[in-house]
């Protein structure tokens, strides 16, 4: 979605909090919560600027991820992609 944005100086100190495992900086950036029930299905989605970028990712359909990326905004609208475990079937849904 940024391409090599990614490698952009500017995203060192997101990358200084991953490496360093600043787990209390990232508390600030990552909710979590838990479905009903789980599901056969791993997911990531951009779910637009709120703000800055946020994320979801869901593994097992159950455990939800939500990540929003302080000071950074990317022009790209919503999009999502599955992959479906128990056929190994992969979809995208972009923007129309």
């Amino acid at each position: 979605m940024i391409g090599f944005s990614v490698y952009n100086r500017h995203l060192q100190y997101l990358r200084d909090v991953l490496l360093e495992e600043d787990e209390d900086t990232a508390a600030n950036w990552v909710n979590y919560g838990w479905a009903s029930k789980p599901d056969t299905f791993h997911g990531i989605a951009f779910e637009g600027n709120r703000q800055t970028a946020q994320f979801q990712v869901r593994l097992f359909g159950l455990l939800a991820y939500t990540v929003r990326f302080p000071n950074i905004r990317i022009d790209f609208s919503p999009t999502l992609y599955i992959h479906q475990i128990d056929t190994g079937e992969d979809w995208v849904r972009l923007p129309d």
